[in-house]
């Protein structure tokens, strides 16, 4: 009944980023198909060009594939004609798509989704596209941590293995290293994007500060957190990483593989004057890291360093966004 009541309705595009990984693409573009919407879904693909002569044979090698693609509504591929380097090409990707979109789905090369995942997503995209407390959906939860019952959560946290969210939403998007240091001064902000000293997602925010990182996700919960916004995620997740293989950017992290099959056609989305009562954060789901650990990690971060000039990477975001 859920899908013939989303088949009625405009499906996000789906906006796939991939750059060196052949085999990794081929396999999200094959578990995309196996989704029932698949076919009623515009495919966007961003292909980044290489960084090294090392890189071009995989790059041809994907772009080769990406030219043999069918099955989905439409397929668009870009062609990045110069190396732009994940954080800048997630970043003017999914600008530009939204010249043209209300809301986007947006997948790298190494995020194998389950059947349910375009049904469960559009269905949230549709489902809160008028609530403005929320600024994204995601769809991964960590295998340690998956909570008891069957009904959504809603964090401050933002995940970006499959996520979705809205036009308006994307233009709260900040990245500006220099601002966004400063203003985690206040250890209330920088807590709360921590989910209360839980995690440390706020070090990344710091080394791209300092010129040592160039990430994009982070900026995403700093501002969730800042515009004190909330993340809706599945009960299970119903997606699988398979790029935590030393294949890609972040190295080797471990591997992570979900249920197959999951079925979500009877989850129940809380409409907005409820969304309160669901509110579960990850808080007691997460391992607690160590919490002084991370208290003296902030208080020691500000020791004074020479502010950078901005990056040539972030005046290029910059006029991308249109900020200059």
């Amino acid at each position: 009944m859920q899908n013939s009541r989303q088949e009625n309705k405009t499906l996000a595009p789906i906006v796939l980023f991939v750059y060196n990984r052949p085999e990794h693409t081929r396999k999200v573009v094959e578990a995309l198909l196996i989704c029932p919407e698949a076919k009623d879904s515009d495919l966007i693909v961003f292909s980044d060009a290489p960084r090294g002569l090392k890189d071009i044979g995989n790059v041809r090698q994907v772009r080769d594939f990406l030219d043999k693609i069918s099955g989905f509504k439409s397929v668009k591929i870009i062609e990045r004609k110069t190396n732009f380097g994940l954080a800048l090409n997630i970043i003017s990707g999914v600008s530009q798509v939204f010249d043209n979109h209300e809301s986007i789905i947006v997948l790298e090369d190494d995020i194998v989704v389950e059947k349910c995942f375009l049904n469960f997503v559009n269905k949230a995209l549709d489902t809160y596209k008028n609530n403005k407390r929320l600024f994204s959906v995601n769809t991964y939860i960590p295998f340690n941590c998956v909570p008891k019952g069957n009904d959504l959560l809603f964090s401050d946290i933002f995940s970006c293995w499959g996520w979705a969210t809205w036009k308006d939403r994307w233009q709260l998007y900040e990245k500006n290293p220099e601002r966004a240091f400063n203003d985690l001064r206040d250890f209330n902000l920088r807590k709360k994007i921590n989910l209360e000293n839980h995690v440390n997602i706020c070090w990344q925010i710091d080394a791209n500060y300092r010129g040592e990182k160039d990430t994009w996700a982070c900026f995403m919960n700093y501002t969730c957190a800042k515009n004190n916004m909330l993340n809706v995620y599945p009960p299970r997740s119903v997606i699988t990483n398979i790029g935590q293989d030393g294949s890609g950017e972040h190295g080797i992290v471990g591997f992570e593989k979900h249920g197959e099959n999951i079925d979500l056609s009877n989850l129940y989305f809380p409409t907005e004057n409820l969304i309160d009562n669901c509110k579960r954060m990850f808080t007691e789901m997460f391992s607690p890291a160590d919490a002084k650990t991370i208290e003296k990690y902030n208080e020691t971060v500000y020791t004074p360093k020479k502010i950078k000039k901005k990056s040539k990477l972030q005046k290029i975001i910059d006029v991308i966004r249109g900020k200059i």
